[in-house]
Parts: C-alpha cells; structure tokens; sequence
C-alpha cells in the first residue's frame, strides 16, 4: 500500500505585530515595581503623549491655516525636532504617528458626512483632544523584549535614553 503525500494548503494569512503594551511590568513571580522602574516608564509615557501632541498641534495648526491635512512628512519633521522624540524607539514613534493620523482621518471623515446629512449627528464633529499631563498612555513596543538572567523581561528603549535614565 502506498504512502499518500500531505498536500499544502496555501491559506492568506493576514499580517500580525507583536504588539507588548506595558502598563505596569507584567512579569511571573513580580506584582509590583521599583522606584526606578517606575520612573522609567513614567517617563517613557510621558514622551509618548508629548510626542502625540507634537503631532496633533501640526495637523491642527495645518488645518486651521491651510485648511487641509498636514502631510506625514510635516509632521515626521515636527516630531523630530521635539526633543522628546531621541527618547522613544522609532518603531513606537511611527505607532504613535499611525494612531494619530487614523484619529485624524476619522474625524475629517465624520466631518464630510455631516456635512451631507448633518441631521444623523447630534452636532459638529470636534477635532482630536490633546493628551492631558495626568492622563495615563500606553507605550507601544514592537518587538519582542528580551528577558534577563532572573526571567524578568528587558524593554527595549533608545540608547540615549538609557543612559540617562538608566535601566
């Protein structure tokens, strides 16, 4: 009798990211973190909401003068030159940039339709908030993180940074 061969189903696949998202250090055997860790990642946040601000103050400034969207390279060129962006790693950053001008484009989105059937919203749609100093904000990191001698995983962060801030 004669062995059959396994045949190759070919399926699309759809494109996943590793997305870790750290608000607090979510390691096994560690509920709570040091004054460091905590500075750390306080800091890491706080960075990643300025930067978002950044941003979103480009766009607006773009679209109350000009009266259009501002271009991805504008606001690259914007976020670049904050100083909060040596801080982040640039994958987090064009997270940040993708979020932003998705929130964008949803409400220029909203804004046409009202602009057709204004009777379907209770009122204007209004521009993206900006992040408020006290708001928490979730640090997105793509890529897997590395884990230390003790099991403890190590975020990945700018080399700058960590030499300031130390980790």
């Amino acid at each position: 009798m004669a062995r059959k061969k396994a045949v190759k189903v070919l399926r699309k696949q759809k494109k996943r990211e590793t997305i870790q998202r750290f608000t607090q250090k979510q390691n096994i055997g560690r509920a709570c973190l040091t004054a460091k860790e905590f500075r750390l990642l306080k800091c890491m946040s706080h960075s990643s909401k300025a930067l978002r601000n950044v941003g979103l103050y480009t766009i607006k400034q773009s679209y109350l003068n000009d009266n259009k969207m501002a271009t991805v390279k504008e606001v690259d060129t914007a976020m670049q030159a904050d100083m909060n962006y040596w801080g982040i790693q640039s994958n987090s950053v064009q997270a940040i940039r993708r979020a932003l001008f998705t929130e964008v484009k949803s409400f220029f989105k909203a804004l046409d339709q009202w602009k057709k059937k204004p009777e379907t919203f209770t009122g204007r749609p209004k521009f993206p908030n900006y992040s408020r100093s006290t708001d928490k904000r979730i640090i997105e990191i793509y890529q897997v993180p590395k884990v230390d001698e003790n099991g403890y995983w190590i975020i990945p962060m700018n080399v700058a940074f960590r030499k300031k801030f130390g980790s």
